[in-house]
């Protein structure tokens, strides 16, 4: 009887796996409508985020998204993207894809071969990437829907005004000292601080990469601060990327960002530089022919209004990221959420006892 009894207590029921049961869904519920986590393997965004952290993505703060039948539908959220948010998005550039070989980038095989008559023959077949199956990507967000952006002498001006990096962004910077003495107190500390530093002891000017916040112990009054960017050569800017490689030409052209509602006259210099916009990712139904744009029906359309939100990233670590400078500007609708605070860290290529950082556990991004 007594061993009738025990029995009964060891046997398990469902009722002793319920707990997990309600675990599995509800963890898959977080994961598309809350918030998930992504592994960071590259220091584009460093000294913020650096290789090995896994940092948490609230969705909720966009609004979580579907991908039904080509088209992404998004739930309501509490905000929008702001400038200067840390935002994961899906990377534009990987719309089209290669079937067997899916880690050589399309636009870029495209653009090498350019002009080469046998290419054609040559290549593997190409398929369309759905938004979700594009690599994630987490860049700071500098440019805003309706922003007109200007590159020029190594300058980058929004609205107008020069852009200004986070203070903890490495930055190409040139420092120009207005007395020599200054600039001999200084050298040694400036030399060992940065990287790649040039110094011309004749124009009191050093060139390097550091961050503003390494050069707080600089007094002010006795430097010139002024910010450098670099972009691409625009020959090296796939065609298909055309408003990046208009953009990098350093040409002083003002370019705009496109937002949702904004109508434009559509002429040949519109379609030259938006026209590739228009057919990766507005959905639009129509087709550009002979430089003019034409409806569904082959009507031609005098004006066209943008559906969607787009935004202009960068990098943190300025010099050493391959951002919106290469491949052009985001669509909202490759936005899955932003970044606050890392989950986890650990040191690459160490066990997870040895290279956990214990520093980056919880820790706010800035």
């Amino acid at each position: 009887m007594a061993e009738e009894k025990n029995k009964e207590k060891n046997s398990l029921t469902w009722k002793d796996f319920l707990p997990i049961i309600l675990a599995i869904p509800l963890a898959i519920l977080v994961k598309i409508f809350i918030l998930t986590s992504y592994h960071v393997p590259t220091a584009s965004m460093a000294p913020t985020i650096i290789p090995g952290d896994h940092i948490l993505v609230e969705k909720w703060i966009l609004g979580p998204r579907f991908y039904i039948n080509d088209h992404v539908y998004r739930l309501p959220g509490i905000r929008s993207v702001r400038r200067g948010d840390i935002l994961v998005f899906n990377v534009p550039k990987e719309d089209s894809i290669f079937r067997s070989h899916p880690q050589v980038n399309y636009y870029n095989w495209k653009h090498s071969h350019a002009g080469l008559a046998a290419s054609e023959s040559n290549r593997d077949s190409f398929q369309f990437m759905p938004i979700p199956g594009r690599t994630p990507f987490v860049k700071r967000i500098v440019g805003m829907p309706g922003d007109e952006i200007q590159y020029h002498h190594h300058r980058i001006l929004i609205n107008g005004m020069p852009e200004t990096p986070q203070p903890g962004c490495i930055q190409h910077f040139v420092i120009k000292f207005e007395d020599l003495g200054d600039f001999d107190r200084y050298k040694d500390t400036l030399y060992k601080l940065g990287d790649h530093v040039k110094m011309n002891r004749a124009e009191r000017e050093f060139k390097g990469v550091f961050t503003l916040n390494e050069l707080d112990f600089l007094p002010d009054g006795i430097t010139d601060l002024a910010v450098e960017y670099y972009f691409p050569e625009p020959t090296q800017i796939p065609e298909d990327f055309a408003w990046a490689r208009v953009l990098a030409q350093s040409s002083g052209q003002t370019l705009k960002i496109p937002a949702e509602g904004w109508t434009v006259q559509v002429d040949s210099v519109f379609l030259s530089i938006y026209g590739q916009i228009l057919r990766r990712f507005e959905n639009f139904e129509g087709s550009i022919v002979n430089h003019k744009l034409l409806d569904s029906h082959g009507n031609e359309m005098t004006e066209y209004t943008f559906r969607q939100n787009y935004y202009w990233a960068m990098g943190d670590n300025r010099p050493y990221s391959v951002d919106s400078r290469s491949w052009g500007l985001v669509p909202e609708d490759h936005a899955i959420g932003i970044s606050r605070r890392t989950f986890w860290s650990r040191t690459p290529e160490q066990q997870l006892k040895a290279g956990f950082r214990w520093d980056r556990l919880w820790e706010s991004l800035d």
